[in-house]
């Protein structure tokens, strides 16, 4: 099972990709979305995060069920992060959730955001300030939650 301390880094991962030439090359990704060597950071950790906790094997913990991200929860939010053309997030965190899904936070200073991928392809988007749920932020989308982040 892959930890969020085991989660590798950009910098890892684009050495692990080092020998393909030229860097602008694209190829295609085993989750079926097309993905850049040029691709901001964040992403790069996010979809590396997201296939680790989708390709995991099974964990049940009593109590609260499988561990394990569900096919239709990583396909959920690896398509909603494609809609996000800011290059200069900071990594996300990403940790499995209850019966199949993946939370997913970006945090810069007392702000952050959330995104939950449930099971059934679900998003729901919460945008915080020193906790406090900002929700015209959270009905506006995830492009407006964005800005308001990066702005800080």
């Amino acid at each position: 099972m892959a930890s969020l301390a085991s989660t590798p880094t950009a910098n890892e991962i684009v050495k692990r990709y080092k020998p393909i030439q030229p860097e602008s090359v694209s190829f295609r990704s085993r989750w079926g979305n097309t993905v850049s060597l040029e691709e901001p950071p964040w992403r790069v950790v996010a979809f590396s995060a997201i296939a680790d906790l989708e390709g995991q094997e099974p964990k049940i913990v009593a109590g609260l069920g499988s561990l394990t991200a569900s096919a239709k929860a990583a396909n959920a939010l690896r398509g909603y992060l494609l809609q996000v053309t800011e290059v200069s997030l900071p990594l996300p965190r990403l940790v499995p959730a209850t019966g199949g899904a993946i939370l997913l936070t970006w945090k810069s200073g007392e702000r952050s955001i959330e995104i939950a991928s449930f099971p059934d392809g679900d998003i729901v988007l919460e945008a915080l300030d020193r906790g406090v749920l900002k929700e015209e932020l959270s009905e506006q989308g995830l492009d407006s939650a964005v800005s308001w982040l990066v702005r800080g």
